[in-house]
């Protein structure tokens, strides 16, 4: 039994039959909402790269260095989000 998004939300509404159940739907929500962060973490990050393209004034070598670095936290961020998807989608 995988992840199925009307069992989450009726449990939500409804309550969950079972206390198992119920530990499998927190974890299951928290799951989504770690997901949910991370993709906003790589948003603001977007628009922060963005910025840093954009702005007068500084150095080519640092403009780089902060684009290189904003995009290694985006993979690592994106790393996260498929550990997160794996845990949703594999839990039972």
């Amino acid at each position: 039994m995988g992840f199925s998004l009307s069992e989450l939300v009726s449990a939500l509404f409804n309550g969950a039959p079972t206390p198992e159940l119920a530990e499998k739907y927190t974890a299951q929500i928290t799951a989504l909402i770690s997901l949910y962060i991370c993709l906003v973490a790589v948003f603001l990050i977007g628009l922060y790269i963005r910025a840093v393209k954009k702005r007068p004034g500084l150095q080519e070598e640092r403009r780089l260095f902060k684009v290189w670095i904003a995009w290694s936290l985006i993979f690592a961020i994106l790393m996260i989000c498929a550990y997160v998807l794996y845990f949703l989608l594999s839990a039972s």
